[in-house]
């Protein structure tokens, strides 16, 4: 009796933590989306070190009128295809912001400016927070089959939580 306690208070941590830790992801990924900011994760290194690779970024919608050279955005660059770059021009009267990636350099050192400007319809905010490495553990938990590992082992938890109830 006393070592099915002892298993069944282990396994209650257990489950506790795998709770706490699917409730963080929660908070982090959804919570933000009410306020109406949204998490992206950064793939590219053309914001290093301001945006590192595999770090997630809290964009905030904004209007274009409030962006000012110098800003960092987010703008679509295709319909699901989202890029974060700085501001380094812009023309009220085209309605288009002039961007460049401030780790995309030539060989001399010297900052290249994106090919295409931004039209302001394009715009999806301005990032206010970063959290480095949380776009890697996102991408391990989602992407097949991991997903379906983490799913396992939540379906799993359940399925020894309940034995551990019927023991009892």
């Amino acid at each position: 009796m006393i070592q099915i306690n002892i298993v069944k208070s282990t396994w209650n941590i257990v489950v506790w933590i795998i709770f706490i830790i699917a409730l963080m992801f929660a908070i982090l990924f959804f919570v933000p989306r009410i306020f109406k900011i949204y998490p992206y994760i950064v793939t590219s290194g053309s914001m290093e070190p301001k945006y590192k690779v595999n770090s997630v970024i809290y964009v905030k919608k904004v209007a274009p009128e409030q962006v000012k050279v110098g800003d960092a955005i987010s703008f679509y660059l295709s319909n699901d295809i989202v890029a974060t770059h700085e501001v380094y021009k812009i023309d009220k009267k085209g309605k288009l912001f002039y961007t460049r990636g401030i780790n995309n350099k030539d060989q001399d050192g010297n900052i290249l400016n994106d090919a295409n400007p931004v039209s302001f319809d394009k715009l999806v905010g301005k990032p206010i927070y970063t959290i480095p490495h949380l776009g890697a553990v996102n991408k391990f938990v989602t992407e097949k089959p991991n997903r379906y590992y983490f799913i396992g082992v939540i379906v799993f938890s359940l399925l020894v939580e309940i034995l551990l109830e019927r023991k009892d």
